[in-house]
């Protein structure tokens, strides 16, 4: 447990708002040494040296400290905005501590309050990989299907970061799998471009549109092909992902996986019937972006498949 960055000196440590009877954490005991301290059940004024957009409450939040939470909702708005609007549910859901998102849920916190970019308690705990806050969160009507500032949701969170537990739960509790963000991205795409087959498999067993292109005309195989990622790549393609579908600038699933060199995912998209011959807006071909870029091999490969 982090020592909290408003308690600068002994003078501030009261602003933590511990009560007489709770004990000192073995953290502050290491940190403070021999020295001498008392608890007051009175709350201080915050000093000068302490962070006032970070408050007592969120720390304990954050850290999971059930008992200090109580006590500081005793004098503290349970939905009190610190820095960036962030709320202690945001920042215990972001830490998946589920026993102290309970303890502000039973205080009435607002379950889909949102911070400065849009950001809720159920995208942070979906971020983090909380499955057990995540449920709860759900339980309590977080809503599956709000976007941060950039279109984001909490499935594509999840999706993005590979955690298919949650991208099952939230699936159930009926989220949006084709849900667009700003630049027109979905769930799928991202976990094709991060090479999360298994994630990829479960949104496509509920239906996720497999070639959904976004604002650049990128599609998910597009994306898997990029990154190289094979088994990806044959799991959308056994989904009839379009092998020769075109971005706006022209390229194609095979030029990306050309331009960075990937063999494995050539070979693979060439078994599929990927067009050798397709330009993308400067006039080039797979063969010629595969060459231009370094990769040598692979740009013989395709001058010969061709």
């Amino acid at each position: 447990m982090a020592f909290p960055e408003f308690l600068e000196d002994l003078d501030c440590l009261e602003v933590l708002g511990l009560p007489e009877e709770c004990a000192i954490p073995d953290a502050f005991k290491d940190f403070l040494g021999d020295q001498d301290i008392e608890l007051e059940m009175e709350v201080a004024e915050l000093c000068d040296k302490c962070r006032v957009d970070y408050i007592p409450l969120h720390w304990g939040a954050q850290n999971g400290m059930d008992e200090m939470v109580k006590f500081q909702l005793c004098e503290t708005d349970v939905d009190f905005k610190g820095s960036r609007d962030r709320t202690a549910l945001m920042a215990a859901a972001g830490s998946g501590h589920t026993s102290t998102v309970d303890l502000l849920l039973k205080h009435n916190a607002w379950v889909n309050q949102v911070d400065v970019i849009f950001t809720t308690a159920l995208m942070a705990a979906a971020g983090g990989g909380h499955t057990s806050t995540v449920d709860l969160l759900l339980k309590h009507n977080a809503i599956v299907d709000m976007c941060d500032e950039c279109g984001g949701t909490a499935l594509m969170y999840a999706a993005h970061r590979d955690d298919t537990s949650i991208v099952e739960l939230l699936l159930k509790h009926n989220a949006s799998v084709d849900q667009l963000d700003e630049d027109g991205g979905t769930a799928l795409m991202g976990a094709a471009c991060g090479g999360h087959t298994s994630t990829v498999d479960l949104l496509l067993k509920h239906n996720a549109s497999v070639n959904q292109a976004d604002q650049d005309g990128w599609t998910a195989l597009m994306r898997a092909a990029e990154g190289g990622h094979t088994s990806t790549a044959d799991l959308l393609l056994k989904h009839n992902a379009s092998v020769n579908h075109a971005s706006k600038d022209g390229l194609t699933p095979l030029m990306m996986a050309a331009k960075r060199g990937h063999m494995a995912a050539a070979e693979l998209l060439l078994s599929h019937g990927a067009i050798l011959v397709s330009t993308d807006k400067d006039g080039m071909t797979a063969a010629e972006l595969a060459r231009a870029a370094g990769h040598h091999q692979l740009a013989a490969k395709l001058f010969d498949a061709g």
